[in-house]
């Protein structure tokens, strides 16, 4: 009969995302390693795993001077927010135009 191992103790996986992605806010889009690692309460080897990860996937970007920000993909998500227009990557077409110049009726199906 095996024995498991304790679970690690503090805060799970997620948490420490989230805190990490905390860290960059309207006051510090541009943040150092320590910075995001004392503002979100972790370590740095931990902070540098999440945010090595964040990287890789473009939710950060990396600027010469070594800071953190914002990266394009985490943008792309956020402005798909409900208050940033709910899914709408970009500004939505007009389909009511080619109706008015053609006066023939549009339809847009999804």
């Amino acid at each position: 009969m095996s024995v498991l191992a304790e679970p690690p103790s503090g805060p799970g996986l997620v948490p420490r995302v989230m805190t990490v992605l905390s860290a960059f806010d309207e006051n510090h889009t541009a943040v150092n390693l320590s910075d995001v690692a004392r503002r979100a309460g972790l370590p740095l080897s931990t902070t540098h795993r999440v945010l090595g990860e964040f990287e890789r996937g473009q939710f950060v970007a990396r600027a010469a001077d070594g800071s953190f920000a914002v990266g394009e993909e985490l943008s792309r998500l956020g402005r798909r927010a409900p208050e940033h227009g709910g899914g709408q990557d970009e500004d939505p077409v007009p389909l009511t135009a080619p109706a008015f110049s053609t006066e023939h009726c549009e339809a847009l199906t999804v």
